[in-house]
């Protein structure tokens, strides 16, 4: 997994697998999965946008959620949105 973040002051750091490293080795690393920086391109293989586009939408929104991050939160999110439910659900047989 790849990452880069930028503090308010303008410090940045470049993460691969939550360490941080350098940015000649975030770029090796990239490049080691064939994504080359300096190109300041990116090609994208038509199978590749044709199976975007034949994704449903609970699969493109699982795809979002790998892509930022938030497929982490999920399982908890789900969790305290059961409890949630099942607590208005006890509060309305309450009265």
């Amino acid at each position: 997994r790849f990452s880069r973040s930028i503090s308010p002051n303008g410090v940045g750091d470049y993460r691969v697998d939550g360490k941080v490293v350098s940015f000649a080795q975030y770029e090796e690393r990239l490049g080691d999965i064939g994504v080359i920086l300096k190109a300041r391109n990116f090609l994208v293989f038509q199978g590749d946008v044709e199976s975007l586009a034949n994704k449903n939408p609970n699969e493109l929104v699982e795809m979002f959620e790998q892509f930022s991050g938030s497929i982490e939160y999920k399982q908890p999110y789900e969790e305290a949105l059961k409890k949630k439910d099942q607590a208005e659900a006890a509060t309305v047989f309450a009265y």
